[in-house]
């Protein structure tokens, strides 16, 4: 009885997590806003609820039962604070900065709150307990290049935030109005929470 309702729960989940992504979808085209609450972007949750949903999906057709649920959800955190580690140091512009920002060893989540860097590289290191799994392939080479790209634009344009308006947190190489600070904002953040937090998921072959 044990072992049925373990086989069964995983696929439960994975029917909520469905339902969760048509449910912030539909939210977001109804209330005509793709921010979900005060400082979380609809893109973050429907990203993590699908990375969860590729992992699972994938290793269901393998054959396993729960332990396919601590797996998804191993390469969900590892994906979130992947997106951490590189929103934070996009921040800094020369290789000097880097340097110079990572003797802080902290991550600035936004939030008004920190973690140190070497917390934010054990829980992407996560990700990777299921490495028997794991197999490179053109899913995750695609998402790290959109991953580069997406930053490179960002950075390109100021790096500016939606939460902060006609503000620059970089130097602009291509300048925008600063009125349109917002709209891109809003707009690079939320594609690459997809590209980022997809990337260890895509590693499940």
């Amino acid at each position: 009885m044990v072992h049925t309702k373990l086989r069964i729960l995983p696929d439960a989940i994975d029917a909520v997590f469905v339902l969760g992504i048509l449910w912030v979808i539909g939210k977001s085209f109804l209330t005509s806003s793709f921010i979900y609450s005060e400082n979380t972007l609809a893109a973050t949750i429907i990203a993590s609820l699908l990375a969860y949903l590729i992992v699972s999906r994938r290793l269901r057709s393998k054959g396993l039962s729960f332990e396919r649920v601590l797996l998804a959800l191993s390469a969900v955190v590892g994906g979130i604070w992947l997106y951490e580690i590189l929103y934070h140091y996009a921040y800094v512009s020369t290789i000097s900065a880097i340097f110079d920002n990572l003797t802080t060893l902290n991550i600035n989540t936004g939030m008004g709150t920190y973690f140190p860097l070497p917390w934010a590289i054990v829980m992407v290191a996560m990700s990777l307990v299921g490495f028997r799994y794991m197999r490179l392939n053109k899913g995750f080479y695609l998402c790290v290049l959109l991953t580069a790209v997406a930053f490179a634009i960002w950075v390109a344009i100021g790096y500016p935030q939606w939460l902060y308006p006609g503000s620059y947190f970089g130097t602009p190489i291509i300048r925008i109005s600063s009125e349109s600070t917002v709209f891109y904002g809003f707009l690079m953040n939320s594609i690459t929470k997809f590209t980022v937090i997809l990337i260890p998921a895509t590693l499940y072959r």
